[in-house]
């Protein structure tokens, strides 16, 4: 077995024993699940949609920083694959396909969407230091500035965005838990600039089409009190960014593998800072 194919049968192992079933929740209620929301507010019938991807948030960060994973979710046909392999799925297909039949859509180009989740316990397990997984086409130095202060009005899902949308069912429940929630009306509660109301200092969503970074917002930051620490999956060299991608009822999460020939001018590269920083002590002698 080459190296490629070895890093990603270890990533398929992770990603399959990682992945559980878990409620969509108020994220200061705790470990939630990963949400998926496409909205149409240009369209004459106005809708939008709200997913639960089947993975908490604790669990998607470890499989979000595994070279070689790529998860596919079909709202259309209710599969689930991780690295080819099938999984369980949801019940997503009916009100999916309700809201893609709401009215007169306005076309691909004006569907916005975004995948978030998130936990009232942040990467430094301090109750109450929110932590958020969230896309966006926002560059990584707008995300560091996200005020820490503002974190807490992300939990939209049950407390804001839920509850403040028409159902197109009429059943009043909040919770999700391995299924879809179809709305009628406009969906305002990410704000116009889709960035939480105006408490994110970046864009959480994107046209449908575009491929969006993935990052792990939260409240431990040992630089600066005022903003949140951010993490971007996949980030750096030799890794290739992590990217969400959608289209026509397939969300797609990719993390690159990456080539031999990377490792091995990383390697060199430590190498020669290695003998730089020999050769200084040396002539300090």
């Amino acid at each position: 077995m080459n190296f490629k194919l070895k890093m990603i049968a270890a990533a398929a192992a992770m990603v399959v024993a990682g992945g559980a079933n878990a409620a969509f929740e108020d994220f200061a209620s705790g470990n939630s699940s990963l949400g998926f929301f496409a909205i149409d507010n240009t369209g004459t019938n106005k809708s939008s949609t709200f997913i639960d991807l089947l993975y908490n948030y604790e669990d998607f960060k470890t499989v979000a920083a595994t070279a070689g994973t790529k998860i596919v979710w079909n709202f259309n046909t209710n599969s689930l694959t991780v690295n080819g392999v099938s999984q369980t799925a949801g019940s997503w297909s009916s009100a999916f396909t309700a809201f893609q039949n709401a009215g007169t859509l306005a076309g691909s180009d004006k569907v916005q969407w975004g995948v978030y989740g998130g936990d009232s316990v942040s990467s430094g397990d301090v109750p109450g230091d929110y932590g958020y997984l969230v896309t966006s086409t926002s560059t990584l130095s707008t995300i560091k500035t996200q005020q820490q202060n503002n974190m807490s009005s992300f939990s939209l899902a049950n407390s804001l965005y839920i509850p403040a949308n028409q159902k197109a069912d009429g059943d009043a429940s909040t919770a999700l838990n391995g299924t879809a929630i179809n709305f009628v009306g406009a969906s305002y509660k990410f704000g116009t600039q889709l960035n939480f109301q105006g408490k994110a200092a970046f864009k959480v969503a994107a046209n449908e089409g575009v491929d969006q970074s993935f990052y792990l917002v939260d409240n431990s930051n040992i630089v600066d009190d005022r903003y949140a620490g951010v993490t971007q999956f996949g980030a750096g060299s030799p890794f290739q960014a992590a990217k969400f991608s959608y289209s026509a009822g397939v969300l797609t999460y990719t993390v690159p593998v990456p080539e031999p020939e990377s490792y091995a001018m990383l390697l060199a590269g430590l190498g020669m800072l290695g003998f730089m920083a020999r050769r200084r002590l040396g002539n300090r002698v």
